[in-house]
């Protein structure tokens, strides 16, 4: 019995420390202030996604009233939060997916330096309500923007098209350009298929 007792004890203390960890170092990634481009980069990175994974993995289960989320939705809301005018078609449309992901962030943000600073374990109450409010807003808007998707690209292959008809005439682009329009021509035309 006692062995049993000093085993969950070390355990529980384990996965104090570990949370601690993994919330001080996604602490340190979402504080970071870099340009769009940087932050795509930096949120794809394998670690970045693992301390974010695992971080979630512990914080949820500890509320009845979490939802089931991908890393990936919930990372989006940073993007949607610091550059909303490089990831939305529209700042009217989706105002209040912005509020949402920013209400989310910030409340994630608090839940993460409260793990880091106190012993026990403080409430996910106000995170896990954001996250639920931010999750069908998330959703709507991904379902409007996934059916622009085809019409994005029909207007990239005109653009590229124009500009290969316009390289071909003139004479004075390279045969590198060139090639390099033909190609994304095709990639397009395949990107497209899969939407078809």
């Amino acid at each position: 019995m006692m062995i049993v007792s000093a085993y969950k004890l070390q355990s529980f203390w384990r996965k104090q420390v570990s949370i601690r960890k993994l919330a001080k170092q996604l602490l340190e990634c979402m504080g970071r202030d870099m340009a769009f481009e940087k932050l795509v980069e930096f949120l794809k990175d394998h670690t970045v996604l693992a301390i974010a994974t695992n971080c979630l993995k512990r914080i949820l289960p500890r509320n009845p009233e979490s939802p089931a989320v991908s890393v990936a939705v919930f990372l989006s809301a940073v993007f949607i939060d610091r550059f909303p005018d490089k990831v939305l078609d529209s700042m009217h449309d989706n105002i209040a997916l912005v509020e949402s992901a920013t209400r989310m962030i910030r409340s994630f943000s608090t839940l993460l330096r409260k793990i880091v600073m106190e012993r026990a374990f403080p409430s996910t109450d106000e995170f896990v309500r954001d996250l639920n409010a931010y999750l069908p807003l998330f959703e709507s808007w991904r379902v409007i923007d996934l059916a622009r998707v085809p019409e994005r690209i029909r207007n990239a292959i005109r653009v590229t098209e124009i500009a290969l008809a316009v390289a071909d005439g003139d004479g004075s682009v390279s045969a590198e350009m060139v090639q390099q329009l033909e190609d994304n021509l095709v990639k397009l035309r395949e990107k497209l298929l899969k939407f078809a």
